[in-house]
Order: structure tokens, then sequence, then C-alpha cells
């Protein structure tokens, strides 16, 4: 079995909230898989998982949009140990990361033509910020806080295409600060943006959500450690 934790957005909020999130991630997870907004208030958060990186801990991270926003995170990403674009391959799954913090896939359009070549038969998972279409969120409102703010953008309609045609893998994001999931016409999405970001509702949210592949499929719970 393999453990797949998310943590999404701290989007300038608390670092120790954030630190909570992904902690709590890597003591159940096999990877943790950091799917943007990693800066805090402070700009601390992106010494945080470097210093786990250092430590051997296995976490993989895309940047959001305002991971671009500040030196810390442009620095951050521009080291080569920080990829914005990287495939995993796990005996039980494969795990893609993809920059869409500015509004397109760029790069990783190489990363998917690559699979595309030879794709093993096993569940795909994609990693990134922004959620390509509107989500119906849990308390029944529908979000268009996604690719291209709004509706569904030229760049986002030729991912949801590409993803059709290759057995519609589960996308994970985040962007949106909260949890929720969603079965889609293009396939299932997962929002994870609880990494100590400002919540919509009310305060500041800690969580993750853990996904547990097995040979027979794969089960997805939101962890809150608010």
């Amino acid at each position: 079995m393999l453990k797949i934790g998310v943590v999404g957005d701290c989007s300038q909020g608390d670092v120790g909230l954030f630190t909570k999130a992904l902690d709590g991630a890597l003591g159940v997870a096999d990877v943790v898989v950091l799917v943007g907004d990693i800066n805090s208030s402070d700009h601390a958060s992106y010494d945080v998982v470097t210093a786990r990186l250092v430590a051997g801990k296995q976490i993989l991270s895309i940047p959001g949009n305002h991971d671009y926003d500040y030196p810390a995170g442009i620095t951050f990403f521009g080291a080569p140990s920080h990829p914005k674009q990287w495939r995993k391959d796990f005996p039980e799954a494969v795990l893609i990361g993809l920059d869409n913090g500015q509004d397109n896939f760029g790069p990783g359009w190489d990363l998917l033509n690559e699979y595309a070549k030879a794709p093993p038969s096993l569940p795909l998972f994609l990693f990134m910020h922004k959620s390509l279409s509107p989500l119906v969120l849990p308390d029944g409102t529908e979000s268009q806080h996604i690719m291209g703010e709004g509706g569904i953008s030229v760049e986002g309609q030729k991912m949801i295409e590409w993803m059709a045609a290759h057995r519609f893998p589960t996308v994970c994001c985040g962007h949106y600060h909260g949890s929720s999931f969603m079965q889609t016409s293009h396939g299932p999405v997962i929002l994870e943006g609880r990494g100590g970001s400002g919540g919509y509702y009310g305060s500041p949210m800690c969580g993750y959500t853990l996904i547990h592949v097995q040979a027979d499929g794969w089960t997805a719970h939101p962890v809150d450690l608010t």
C-alpha cells in the first residue's frame, strides 16, 4: 500500500499551523506532496520544508500563485532540489507534479507527453495548485477560484481533454482554502488547502488529506488538526 499525504495552502498564514499539518502528514504517509502556496506570513515555511528534506523526509512540492509573489518562494523553487514539475513512480501509482500557479502548464506538457508514450497500468495522480474547473464545496456553494479565475481557461480545457484521453487520472489541488472531493467529467478531484491558511468562513485551518493506494483502488481521507 502507498500512503500519500497532501498538504495545501499556507498562503501567508501561520507557520506553526503549516508545520503541524506537514508533520502530521509526514508521520503517517510514505510521501507528502505540497500543492502550492507554501508561503507563511513570515516566509519561514520554506525553511521548515527544507529542514525536513535535509533530514531525509520524502516531500514533493509544486508552486502556487503566491509562491511567485515573494523572493523566498522564487528562491525555493529555483533550487534544483525543488523542481516545479516532476514525475515519481511507485509500484502502486504514478505521481506527476505540474505547475499551473501562473495559469499555464508550460514544460509540464513535456512530462505528460512522455508519460503518454508508454503509460503504465497504474493509477495516475496529477498534482497542481489550481483546479481546472469549478468545484462544489461542502456547504453546497460553487467555487470559481480555479485556473484562470472564473470559467474554464483554454489551457485548462486542453488539460481536461488530455485527461479524458488518458483514463481520467485523479487531480489533487489546492488554491481554495478548505477541503472537498468531487467527481467531475474529467475524473476525481481532491481539494486540499488547509495548511495554515485563513479560512473563508472562519479561523485559520490546519489539516491534510491522506490517500491510500491499493491494488484494487484508492481511498482519500481528510484529516482535521485544527
